[in-house]
Order: structure tokens, then C-alpha cells, then sequence
């Protein structure tokens, strides 16, 4: 099948599973020009679209999608909803230009699907977002006791910023908080324990980042995690601060009854939580038009 990606992915694993793949972004489309773009995708001739982006101006998008709609009428369009749960109610006009939708969070499902009047609507979860082979057996010593990578603020994240505020001020230096994506992996390799807090109930990529690279993950409770078979055993819950700081501590003290199998839980997300796995289902929800389970 020739898929047009609407993203900044490059090398997915799709491709080597019997798909062509053209890979544009916004970047592309606004250096190229639009005549250009079309005439790429119209010599592409793709059979099915599909967007994954995080980048908030849809203009050049749009663009495209009007041209979509003209020029491939029976090629379907998709649209993997990462962020619905921050920006729901704006971008249900734009949801209106694809047939199908995925979204990353399982409430958001039956609101979007009675608010565009139609079941094209689907739960697709976030994952490992690499190639599967960056997930790699993690023997190396771990010499941070606590970490979170992400984005943290008082304004965007009242609730994660709090707790962080508070680990930094009950463990002192066993606790690193960054902001730094370019060397995430590395960094929670090398760490004994990944705290994670969701912005608002999401179950969000540093889940996956974190049991893909073989660390102890200690994570608010939200609804996804039940719904995904074999999650809640791989991972540690916490209910609040006196849970959370208690379940990191024997988590640290390495207590059997606490602690998990973290290479049979890396080899679990290799074969079942990957990118090229969320993109398997996509497809076979598009063909079937039905709820794959996770």
C-alpha cells in the first residue's frame, strides 16, 4: 500500500512491512511550496493518508487535505489524535476532515464519535516511539537513583510541578528532573527509578520510553493503564505523595515484593508496543472497522 505520513517521522518500520512510504511535514510544505507538494503527491498517487503530528498550525495541512479530498477521493485519511486531552473542543473542526480518527486517550472516543456523527472513531494508544531496535538489553549500571525527563511548569503543570518540587526536596541529589529529549533514553537508562505524572489522565509516550529501556517506572494511576493487558504489572501505581514516596524507596532498597522483571517487561514492549505495531492496527481498524484491543 502507498501511504502518504503526514509527520516528522523518518525510517518507520512500516515500511518494511510491505508499504510505501512518503514521508512530508510541515517544514517540507512550507519550503517546498504547495505547487511542489502537489505534484509530489500527485506522482505518489497514495491509497491512504495518515497524520501524526504535534505541531499546532495546521494551515499547510489543510492545504493539503483540500487537495486530498480533489485529487484521491478513495484514498482514506487518518488522523492519530495525540493531544486530545488538552485541546479537545479545538480541534473538532479539523477532526472533520478525516475519515477515520485515533485517539491516543479512550474517554475522548464516544464524545468525538457523537460529536461528528459517526463511528470512524478509534483507541489507539501511545507506545515506543522508535524503531524497534533502539530497544536494547540494558546491563549497564544505573547510577542515578531517581529521575523525570519532560516539561514541567506551574502554569502548564500544576500538579506534575508539585511533586516534583517535593522529590526534589525529600530526596535532594538522588532526584534529577530535566528537560532535555535529545538524550531522554540515555538518561533513564541510566536511572534506577523514572517518575511520571500525566497532564490529565493521559497515558503518555514516557510510559513506554521508560519500560523500554529496562527502568523501574513509577506512575499516576490513570484508566489506560487497565486497559492495555499486562500494563499494571509491569509498572508501579502510586495513589499520592506518601504512596509515591513509599513505593520509591522500596523500589530503591531493591524489595522483591516491589521491584519487576525489567528485561522480560523491554522484550514485552519490543513485540507488542511499538511504533510499527500502532501502525499494524491502524490498518487493520481501517480494513475491519473495528475496536482492535491492546
Amino acid at each position: 500500500m502507498r501511504i502518504l505520513y503526514l509527520s516528522y517521522e523518518r525510517g518507520l518500520e512500516i515500511a518494511e512491512r510491505g508499504h510505501e512510504i512518503f514521508y512530508m511535514d510541515i517544514e517540507q510544505i512550507r519550503t517546498k511550496g504547495f505547487a511542489q507538494v502537489r505534484k509530489e503527491i500527485w506522482d505518489f498517487r497514495p491509497e491512504l493518508v495518515i497524520e501524526r503530528e504535534f505541531n499546532d498550525n495546521k494551515a499547510s495541512y489543510e492545504m493539503v487535505y483540500d487537495f486530498l479530498k480533489e485529487a484521491f477521493p478513495h484514498a482514506p485519511r487518518c488522523w492519530w489524535w495525540i493531544d486530545s486531552h488538552l485541546n479537545f473542543d479545538k480541534r473538532i473542526d479539523y477532526a472533520r476532515r478525516f475519515d477515520y480518527l485515533f485517539l491516543a486517550v479512550s474517554a475522548n472516543v464516544e464524545r468525538l464519535r457523537k460529536s461528528l456523527g459517526h463511528q470512524r472513531v478509534f483507541w489507539l494508544p501511545l507506545c515506543w516511539p522508535y524503531r524497534t531496535d533502539a530497544i536494547l538489553p540494558n546491563h549497564e549500571e544505573k547510577t542515578q537513583p531517581i529521575v523525570f525527563v519532560g516539561r514541567w511548569d506551574k502554569e502548564n503543570f500544576p500538579d506534575r510541578t508539585a511533586y516534583i518540587e517535593r522529590l526534589r526536596e525529600h530526596y535532594g541529589g538522588d532526584f534529577l528532573a530535566l528537560t532535555d529529549y535529545e538524550k531522554m533514553l540515555d538518561i533513564i537508562r541510566g536511572s534506577r527509578v523514572a517518575f511520571n505524572c500525566a497532564i490529565r489522565g493521559d497515558l503518555n509516550f514516557r510510559v513506554f520510553e521508560v519500560l523500554g529501556s529496562g527502568t523501574e517506572l513509577v506512575t499516576d494511576d490513570v484508566p489506560d493503564i487497565h486497559k492495555i493487558r499486562g500494563l499494571e504489572e509491569r509498572l508501579t501505581v502510586y495513589k499520592d505523595w506518601n504512596d509515591l514516596v513509599a513505593k520509591i524507596d522500596r523500589l530503591l532498597a531493591n524489595d522483591p515484593r516491589a521491584t519487576h522483571d525489567t528485561l522480560k517487561t523491554q522484550q514485552w514492549v519490543k513485540e507488542r508496543h511499538c511504533l510499527v505495531h500502532r501502525h499494524q492496527a491502524l490498518l487493520e481498524m481501517v480494513a475491519k472497522g473495528v475496536q482492535k484491543d491492546f
